[in-house]
């Protein structure tokens, strides 16, 4: 007699999960304690048997901790995917570009935006990295611009003769509106 029939006669079922159901505990992979079945993520995985959805076999406070021991590393490599399939260019040459401008927008010369309100993208008070301009009908780069510079030249649509009239404009009005009486 083989191994699995002696624990499947001692037990009711391979590995006893009959007892766990009947109990109502199942046991995580990772701190191997018995939980209950609502400590359990459920997956998007739909199982063939019950038509019902799967459960992840680590509790959710395994999976929240290994998230935390994840998510920088993660979020590094999707940076530098994300800079590689949109602009070209990876995070060294990011970081090299950010060096040279001195870590500072490369039109208005400011340094360290932060975040007023929180987002998705992050909370209060956290820094907003610069962002990459570049020229959308060649590809490319410019340079790094902070969110008001990139946002104004985009609603200029790049145009240069819109920049030269809005220039013109600020120029004849000294910065005054005139107001008629």
């Amino acid at each position: 007699m083989g191994i699995f029939t002696e624990i499947r006669n001692k037990t009711g079922s391979l590995f006893g999960l009959r007892e766990r159901k009947r109990e109502g505990l199942y046991l995580c992979t990772r701190c191997k304690e018995k939980k209950e079945w609502s400590e359990f993520y459920l997956r998007t995985e739909v199982s063939k048997k019950t038509g019902l959805k799967l459960k992840y076999s680590h509790c959710r406070a395994c999976h929240r901790e290994q998230r935390r021991i994840d998510y920088p590393r993660h979020r590094e490599r999707e940076t530098d995917w994300n800079l590689r399939s949109k602009y070209g260019i990876g995070k060294e040459d990011y970081d090299l570009m950010l060096l040279e401008q001195g870590g500072t927008c490369k039109i208005c010369n400011k340094k360290g935006h932060v975040r007023k309100k929180g987002s998705r993208k992050g909370k209060a008070g956290t820094p907003i990295p610069l962002s990459v301009d570049h020229n959308h009908e060649t590809g490319q780069v410019r340079g790094l611009l902070c969110l008001n510079c990139n946002t104004g030249i985009g609603h200029f649509k790049d145009s240069i003769d819109l920049i030269k009239k809005a220039l013109e404009y600020l120029e004849e009005s000294d910065g005054y509106i005139q107001t008629t009486t």
